[in-house]
């Protein structure tokens, strides 16, 4: 049972994942706002006015990864009526983010070349059907944060996901710096990976700032992973580890 709770996806050969087309259109709004006060520290305040999309972060990394293992997108149909995608959607949003459907298996989306055109023209039902706040917090992977990570561990993690991009297996991470607060408790989703001597830099998509690609980078020599400053991190190294891959994660 075990073994095959922790088998990983197959590759996605027939549809390779690209940022542009397999990521949502929408935002994870931030609470607060981030920069340097006068005496050089990372401070926040709350947002003005309030954003009504927020803590949204580990659902819409997981829809990502479900719409990659389980939707066919066929844009040469004519697009269905609202209530069909809401439906389709569903069918996917059920299916499981640690495994993938058979090409046979798939739900087809007609009308539509990818989840970002798709997520972009029916928005506000995608942002009722991921999931709410309770689906970051309540995330089954968390208990492995109270741990202690190790150098030696975050290596095995960053070959693990680098074999993994190489196979086209995009992969939801959770970074953090617990148990530091106030930093940084995300998630993102790893879908490429560039190597060189020095390092592995990972191609993110960031629902906090979902326009470009974000990158994470792997130290080899300091045995870490290192993410640059951005909207609501003020960058520097962190932990990452792989959810929705396992029944334990």
């Amino acid at each position: 049972m075990f073994a095959g709770c922790a088998s990983a996806p197959r590759a996605n050969t027939e549809r390779p994942f690209v940022f542009e087309r397999d990521t949502l259109a929408f935002t994870n709004q931030l609470t607060w706002e981030y920069d340097y006060d006068a005496n050089g520290q990372w401070k926040g305040k709350p947002r003005e006015p309030k954003p009504d999309y927020t803590l949204r972060c580990f659902p819409m990394a997981r829809a990502v990864k479900q719409f990659h293992l389980h939707a066919h997108f066929d844009p040469a149909q004519p697009p269905p009526d609202a209530a069909t995608c809401e439906k389709l959607a569903r069918t996917v949003l059920a299916r499981s983010p640690r495994a993938e459907s058979p090409p046979d298996k798939r739900v087809v989306i007609p009308g539509y070349a990818g989840l970002r055109e798709f997520s972009a023209a029916h928005e506000a039902m995608l942002q009722a059907r991921c999931g709410g706040a309770a689906d970051s917090y309540l995330q089954r992977g968390h208990w492995r944060m109270v741990f202690p990570f190790f150098k030696f561990q975050q290596v095995a993690q960053a070959e693990g996901l680098a074999a993994k991009m190489r196979e086209d297996q995009p992969a939801v991470l959770h970074l953090l710096r617990f148990p530091e607060t106030g930093t940084i408790n995300h998630a993102v989703v790893a879908y490429a990976v560039r190597e060189s001597e020095d390092a592995y830099e990972f191609d993110l998509y960031d629902p906090n700032q979902p326009d470009t690609p974000v990158t994470l980078r792997f130290d080899r020599a300091g045995r870490r992973f290192e993410l640059p400053r951005n909207q609501y991190f003020e960058g520097g190294p962190l932990h990452a580890y792989e959810v929705y891959h396992r029944c334990w994660y």
